[in-house]
Order: structure tokens, then C-alpha cells, then sequence
């Protein structure tokens, strides 16, 4: 998949949109969408611009801009790696689908992977994986042919399970959380 663009690639929309950010950050959220605008109108195919643009109106209470501005991410980026469906279900503008876009999911995905055990196991205190591994081995001793660990994440399943099969095979919807379980071996 095509990786999101953080940057509009046009160095004053990016200085606008960095100034609209500190408007936003000080509390005025109208002055922000305006600027943003502005910013756009230099890199009109920006979709995290565009999606950007949604949140800035949205939290000035200009729900019918915010959805403008959502559609035209969706124009931009159909697989919906930002969630803006979601966004629009969230004001009332669209009924809720029945999962999120998985490219969403993904994206989101890709994003956490770097902080994802951290977040998990040391700010929540996460041990499943420990729990499970536990009474797989109580139920059956011994070894295993073959593991399959659908929604592998970084691989704190896969850690478990190694010591006790012959192969181990981990899938997920995000590249870098499979990144972070391959690097585990």
C-alpha cells in the first residue's frame, strides 16, 4: 500500500498548515481551518490535509464543513487509510459500516507498532499471552507440529509458543507489526 503523505509536499502549504496547527493548539480552531484552507488550496490533493481540515472544523462546531472536508478525503484516498467514513458516522453524516475500512485498521496499525508492547504490556499491564501459553502447555505437554497465530501483533504470542513447536506462523493486517514479530524469530 501506498504510504500516507504527511507532507503536502509543497513547503508553504506545509508552513500553513504547521501555523494552523498552533492556532488549533491555542484554541482557535476556526482561525486553524481557515489557515489550513489556505494550505490546501496550494496542495489540493493532500488527503491528511483534507482529513486535518475535517478535525479543525469539527472542532470549531462546523459539522457540515467538517463532512465537506472528510468526503474530499475519501475522493483522495478511497481504501480510507485515515478513517474519515468513521469520522462522518461519528457526526451523524453517514450510518456506521459494518467494520472499519481495513486499510484504516492498518494504517492505524502501522502506526502503534513502534510503542504497541509498551503501550500493552507496560502501561496495561497485558499477560494473555502468558495466561494462554500456560494452559496450552497444562492441556497438552509436549510439543507441537505447527502454530498458527492469526493477529500475531508484534509477536508477544509467538514468543510464547516458540519454546514448544516446530514452526510458527504469524499473520497480520500491518507490515510493521509483522516487521516487529519476524524480528523475534
Amino acid at each position: 500500500m501506498k504510504p500516507l503523505q504527511a507532507s503536502s509536499g509543497d513547503l508553504t502549504a506545509d508552513r500553513r498548515a504547521d501555523f494552523a496547527e498552533m492556532l488549533l493548539a491555542s484554541g482557535e480552531p476556526a482561525q486553524a481551518a481557515e489557515l489550513l484552507l489556505g494550505a490546501l488550496e496550494l496542495a489540493p490533493r493532500w488527503a491528511a490535509g483534507w482529513f486535518r481540515l475535517g478535525e479543525m472544523e469539527e472542532a470549531a462546531g462546523r459539522l457540515d464543513q467538517a463532512a465537506q472536508a472528510w468526503a474530499m478525503t475519501l475522493k483522495l484516498d478511497p481504501a480510507d487509510r485515515l478513517g474519515a467514513a468513521l469520522k462522518l458516522h461519528l457526526i451523524g453524516k453517514v450510518p456506521a459500516a459494518p467494520a472499519p475500512p481495513s486499510a484504516f485498521v492498518e494504517t492505524l496499525f502501522d502506526h502503534y507498532a513502534d510503542s504497541f508492547e509498551h503501550s500493552l504490556v507496560g502501561k496495561l499491564g497485558y499477560r494473555l499471552p502468558d495466561f494462554l501459553s500456560q494452559a496450552i502447555r497444562e492441556a497438552r505437554p509436549g510439543r507441537f507440529r505447527l502454530a498458527i497465530d492469526l493477529g500475531c501483533g508484534t509477536g508477544l504470542m509467538g514468543e510464547r509458543l516458540r519454546p514448544f513447536v516446530d514452526r510458527l506462523e504469524g499473520y497480520d493486517i500491518s507490515a510493521a507489526m509483522l516487521s516487529k514479530a519476524k524480528a523475534k524469530g
